[in-house]
């Protein structure tokens, strides 16, 4: 079982910060951590208008499995953002209901 972070903070909050910090800190310790991008985070990335939103990037270096979720059936990323996986609704729920452990921001 692993630990969700779930960002729906929008990138310009500090909150959205303090979840890419955790789940980069969780990761150099080993803890296994998975981050689901949602709400107002998964707009803005898939705007990647934000310099603040290429630090998601860091995600892909320490090999945490990320993954985004947005009504919008049309969801394109940056090229840059390709390891982030969109999920469908269905998705949504099997992961939010198969975390150990879900931490907001």
């Amino acid at each position: 079982m692993k630990i969700v972070l779930l960002i729906e903070s929008p990138v310009t909050d500090t909150s959205y910060e303090h979840g890419l910090e955790l789940a980069l800190t969780m990761a150099d310790m080993d803890i296994d951590v998975a981050v689901l991008f949602a709400g107002t985070a998964a707009l803005d990335i898939m705007a990647f208008s934000d310099d603040r939103v290429k630090k998601v990037g860091q995600l892909n270096l320490f090999d945490i499995k990320t993954e985004l979720y947005c009504e919008d059936a049309d969801t394109r990323l940056h090229e840059s953002l390709d390891f982030i996986q969109t999920v469908d609704k269905k998705q949504l729920i099997f992961i939010l209901d198969n975390a150990q452990k879900i931490v907001r921001f």
